[in-house]
């Protein structure tokens, strides 16, 4: 995969094998249907790039707020970022950190639904 600059998929099954070499990712959905799962882009320390359309999914409300996801609203807006991104190394780097660092500080999301659904039963 590192021979390509652009990897475009549509299929299932692959992302975190895709995610784990980019250095880049834009998830679909976020301009009309329904935000993909960004989670997992930002678990690989990556910046991520979306629609904006994003209000009824919580991460990615945080993730744009503190600057590790960025939305866009059209293809002018995309392609300013996309290049900004490409380009300045230290500002995609620091953009991934952001996004690997929320997902550390929310791990445990499982055990502590887990729990609370015991102690209701």
């Amino acid at each position: 995969m590192k021979d390509y600059q652009v990897f475009i998929i549509d299929t299932i099954g692959i992302l975190t094998k895709i995610y784990a070499a980019a250095d880049i990712a834009y998830v679909g959905g976020g301009l009309k249907t329904g935000l993909h799962n960004i989670l997992e882009p930002a678990t690989f320390g990556i910046p991520v790039l979306i629609g904006n359309q994003y209000d009824k999914f919580k991460e990615a409300e945080d993730l744009v707020k503190i600057g590790g996801c960025i939305s866009v609203k059209n293809q002018q807006e995309f392609t300013e970022n996309l290049i900004n991104l490409k380009e300045d190394e230290s500002f995609r780097k620091l953009t991934g950190v952001i996004n690997k660092k929320y997902i550390k500080q929310h791990r445990g999301a499982t055990e502590l639904v887990m729990n609370y659904i015991n102690t209701q039963l």
